[in-house]
């Protein structure tokens, strides 16, 4: 959705998958261990991953009616790429906790 929504060019996509990395590393350093151990995996899964990455999912296109806004900073490449790296950053935290969950199931 970035480079046809978005219409963000390879060093824009790099920094959100760049950004998505960094997040995904310290989120499984520091945050998710702490997450399994003191919660129930299942519930973990069910609520704080797989609502948190429908969120994220339908917040993606949303980002685009912002490139709409003309004349305005909400259409700006700096800002757009801000968001895209928060949904970015947002779907990594949540959809990790998934994605660990169900690997360590199986």
């Amino acid at each position: 959705y970035m480079a046809q929504a978005l219409l963000f060019d390879s060093a824009l996509i790099g920094y959100t998958q760049a950004f998505g990395g960094v997040v995904l590393f310290f989120f499984t350093l520091f945050m998710q261990p702490h997450l399994l151990r003191k919660y129930n995996h299942r519930l973990l899964c069910m609520w704080f991953g797989a609502i948190g990455s429908v969120i994220c999912v339908y917040w993606m296109p949303s980002i685009y009616w912002f490139t709409f806004a003309e004349d305005s900073f909400l259409s700006d490449k700096l800002w757009l790429l801000l968001l895209a790296c928060l949904n970015e950053g947002v779907f990594t935290g949540t959809f990790s906790v998934c994605f660990v969950v169900s690997a360590c199931y199986v």
